[in-house]
């Protein structure tokens, strides 16, 4: 009975690796300060933990009614759109700093690097590398995780949210 005890919990532990590993990283979101940002999210509880030291700036919006804001701190910006009486993450954009992908590439990594890391299905823009969640180039509001080269080097990247480009 002891050896069918650690059969049984050898194949429960098999199958709890084979099922609980499944949970895939977000690629469309990033975390910069400790703070794990996402497209489409109110901007204020983020502006709460990374605090006030930033450049503000705003202007009339061409999509939505109301003002889009951007939240620029020296490494990162966060650029907003307004919906009602709150304001949301349109694109976190790295601009320096030692901020990475949930995958390791940041700024200086190579375009090699980009697409080992997450994979040949990316599109292409002029000096834009970028991956959509639904894998189509066409699709323009599906959230958006890209990079911009400066020839084969990556010298920002940033996310967007679903409906960010409509």
């Amino acid at each position: 009975t002891k050896i069918a005890l650690v059969l049984v919990c050898a194949l429960m532990l098999t199958m709890l690796v084979a099922c609980g590993g499944g949970e895939k990283e977000n690629i469309y979101s990033l975390t910069i300060e400790g703070v794990v940002m996402q497209g489409n999210q109110p901007v204020k509880p983020y502006l709460d933990k990374l605090g006030s030291d930033y450049q503000y700036s705003e202007s009339i919006s061409c999509a939505y009614d109301g003002m889009d804001k951007i939240y620029a701190y020296e490494d990162f910006s966060l650029y907003t759109y307004p919906d009602g009486d709150k304001d949301y993450v349109l694109d976190v954009e790295v601009l320096g700093g030692d901020y990475a992908t949930g995958k390791g590439i940041k700024i200086g990594s190579s375009r090699e690097d980009v697409i080992k890391a997450y994979g040949e299905k990316y599109f292409e823009d002029g000096a834009l590398l970028y991956y959509n969640k639904t894998n189509d180039a066409a699709d323009t509001v599906a959230p958006m995780l890209y990079f911009v080269m400066d020839g084969n080097t990556v010298i920002s990247f940033g996310i967007t949210g679903e409906g960010s480009f409509e």
